[in-house]
């Protein structure tokens, strides 16, 4: 499979093509049973941005399927996804794709996403999705949401209705949740004592994922790198961004920190 964008928080590829990049089946750091980083569960929504390469005519609307990668089944989901003008030459507008991917009632299992545009056919497959248990996908995982003020890496923000993300769970842990604290002081001349001056703390959120491919880790930094990031619901900001851990052959875990905007205060005298 040929990549035909660079990865949000999505990679999508061209299937009749051969993959010039190592694309291996995920295993659990835990064990043997194969699993992937992005997860999802029955009725929740991906959204997801295709920034097709340069030169992609328009394909119009495409149909949004889930296809099982274990057995070949295709369902059909109520996903809304639409054609974003991306540049005009002599030929046309080409166009990106942008929208929404609702996970239809499927058993658990690992699955693609699969875009299938008209005339002139295309059809263009994502990096692998696990569908879980609503349960088991908000434990072992997060949901992060991302926007940016401009262009970034091809995604056309800009362009997007008011409020337009990027979203998508991670399989991922939070391991640890540290303080940061800023504090100046002074001592006080009548008595001796130390006093606070200026005194203010952040809460760090620090996660480690499962062994994610080179694509999958570049899909995690560039979703880092927007100016507007949600983890579960809460604002946050980027304390220190991606850093890989030893894994196995070419899976790696990847450990970041957050900096839970929720949670931070101004400088207090």
């Amino acid at each position: 499979m040929l990549r035909v964008n660079r990865p949000n928080l999505l990679a999508w590829f061209n299937p009749t093509q051969s993959n010039p990049l190592p694309f291996p089946l995920p295993l659990s750091e835990f064990g043997c049973l194969p699993q992937a980083a992005s997860v999802t569960y029955a009725g929740a929504s991906t959204m997801a941005y295709v920034n097709l390469i340069e030169g992609r005519p328009n394909n119009g609307v495409p149909a949004v399927k889930l296809v099982s990668e274990l057995t070949g089944t295709v369902y059909n989901t109520t996903s809304t996804v639409f054609a974003i003008p991306r540049t005009f030459n002599t030929s046309g507008n080409t166009y990106d794709t942008y929208g929404s991917l609702v996970c239809p009632a499927v058993p658990p299992g690992l699955y693609r996403w699969q875009l299938v545009y008209p005339s002139p056919a295309l059809t263009l497959v994502s990096s692998l999705i696990e569908v879980l248990t609503q349960v088991d996908a908000i434990q072992y995982s997060i949901y992060l949401d991302v926007a940016n003020t401009r262009i970034l890496q091809g995604v056309r923000y800009p362009f997007l209705d008011p409020g337009s993300t990027q979203s998508l769970r991670l399989r991922a842990r939070l391991i640890d949740t540290p303080y940061q604290v800023d504090q100046t002081t002074y001592r006080e001349v009548t008595t001796g004592r130390i006093r606070p001056y200026h005194q203010a703390a952040d809460r760090l959120l620090s996660f480690r994922t499962e062994p994610l491919d080179s694509i999958q880790i570049e899909a995690l930094e560039m979703a880092l790198l927007h100016t507007t990031i949600g983890c579960n619901g809460v604002p946050v900001s980027v304390q220190t961004h991606v850093a890989t851990q030893p894994g196995r052959g070419s899976l790696q875990p990847v450990t970041f920190t957050l900096v839970d905007q929720s949670f931070s205060s101004p400088l207090m005298p």
